[in-house]
C-alpha cells in the first residue's frame, strides 16, 4: 500500500468518523435533554413516549407490555447516556489516530499506541463497568422492576483484540526506529 493511498484512506475515515462523533453527540444531547425533563417535569408527555424502557437499557426485563415508572425510565437513559459517553470518547480517539496518519505517515508512533490502549481500557470499561452500574441504579430507584446485567463478551474480546494491536504497533514502531537508525 503506497504512502499516498494510506493518507488519503485515513483522511476518509477521519471524516466519517467525525461525522459519526457528532451524530452521537446529538443523542447524548438527547439523552441529557430527556433526562432533564424527566427530572424537572415527570408527568408530561416525554414520559409516555419513552415509557418502554426495554428500548433503552439492557438491564430491565420482562416490560413488552408494562409501562414503567419515571425512575426505571431515567435510569435508562442514564445507562445508555454512559455507554454512548464511551463511545463518542472511543470515536474521538480513533479519528485522531487517522487524522495523525493522513497529515504524517507515522502509523507507529507511541502516539498512536497509547491511543490504541486507551481505546481498549474503554471498551473494557463500557464492557465490565457500565453493566453493573446500570443494574445498581435500576435497583435503587427504581426497585419495582426486576434488573438484571449482561456482559457483552463481544465487547470483552474487542477490548483485547485493541490491546493486541497496541503491541502489534509497539513492535512496528521498534522496528521502524531501527530501520531509521540503520539508514
Amino acid at each position: 500500500m503506497s504512502i499516498s493511498k494510506m493518507q488519503k484512506t485515513s483522511g476518509t475515515l477521519h471524516n466519517f468518523l467525525k461525522i459519526f462523533c457528532v451524530l452521537i453527540f446529538i443523542v447524548i444531547a438527547i439523552e441529557i435533554f430527556g433526562i432533564i425533563l424527566l427530572t424537572v417535569k415527570p408527568d408530561n408527555w416525554f414520559a409516555t413516549e419513552f415509557s418502554y424502557a426495554r428500548l433503552f437499557s439492557p438491564f430491565i426485563n420482562n416490560v413488552e407490555d408494562v409501562t414503567l415508572s419515571i425512575p426505571a425510565i431515567i435510569m435508562a437513559l442514564v445507562t445508555n447516556l454512559l455507554h454512548n459517553i464511551a463511545l463518542l470518547c472511543i470515536l474521538l480517539i480513533a479519528a485522531a489516530i487517522f487524522r495523525d496518519i493522513s497529515h504524517h505517515y507515522t502509523p507507529f508512533s507511541s502516539r498512536h499506541i497509547s491511543r490504541l490502549k486507551g481505546i481498549s481500557l474503554l471498551i473494557m470499561a463500557d464492557a465490565i463497568l457500565i453493566p453493573p452500574l446500570g443494574m445498581l441504579l435500576t435497583m435503587i430507584f427504581a426497585p419495582n422492576v426486576e434488573a438484571a446485567m449482561e456482559f457483552s463478551l463481544l465487547q470483552i474480546v474487542l477490548a483485547v483484540v485493541f490491546y493486541c494491536l497496541s503491541q502489534i504497533f509497539e513492535y512496528g514502531g521498534a522496528l521502524q526506529q531501527q530501520s531509521d537508525e540503520t539508514l
